[in-house]
């Protein structure tokens, strides 16, 4: 799944230039940036998607991106009794 995942979070190159979106020399290599159709991944890593499942269904539900080089940090909390 998490890979299937990683290969489907992508944006057409010819979008992300139009809305200026993400800087291009940040993108991989291997996008070619001629190509307005050619996909190319929104984070650097599979490991930078982090799924948060919270609350319930309706109107407070929210999508939450980071921006720029910004990273998400993880904690253990613990409760205490």
């Amino acid at each position: 799944m998490r890979e299937d995942f990683d290969e489907r979070a992508r944006n057409k190159v010819g979008l992300l230039k139009l809305r200026a979106m993400y800087q291009a020399e940040s993108w991989p290599d291997w996008v070619d940036q001629d190509d307005d159709d050619a996909l190319c991944p929104i984070v650097g890593k599979p490991e930078d998607i982090h799924i948060v499942v919270t609350g319930g269904p309706g109107k407070h539900s929210a999508f939450v991106p980071t921006f720029g080089t910004s990273k998400s940090v993880t904690r253990k909390i613990e409760i205490r009794a």
